[in-house]
């Protein structure tokens, strides 16, 4: 498989800011641009794009956000998973979740 673009990388980022904000303030998933003029994708899309690189390393300041992003004690075990392999597909897995929690917890 090719490596991650620098787009889908910026892109994954931005959908970790994007998270944040909507956790704070949003009622519908965020969605974002992976290029100026593209398509638009939620950041749960954005999450399940990035699971299919395997052996892509985070960059710093991207495991910095996302590890900030899940430090919670309901957390723990991505937080673990997250130690063990500082990956995109492990990065894109453990935010998948969390969008899942998110959700989950709107449409109660």
């Amino acid at each position: 498989m090719n490596p991650l673009t620098d787009e889908v990388k910026e892109g994954f980022a931005k959908a970790l800011h994007f998270f944040d904000d909507w956790v704070r303030h949003g009622n519908s998933e965020p969605s974002i641009q992976l290029k100026p003029g593209g398509t638009f994708f939620t950041i749960g899309e954005v999450a399940r794009l990035v699971t299919s690189f395997e052996n892509e390393p985070l960059l710093d300041p991207t495991l910095e956000l996302l590890q900030h992003l899940l430090n919670s004690p309901q957390r723990p075990w991505l937080i673990e998973k997250l130690g063990q392999d500082k990956t995109y597909h492990a990065g894109a897995f453990c935010f998948s979740v969390m969008i899942e929690e998110r959700n989950s917890r709107q449409r109660k």
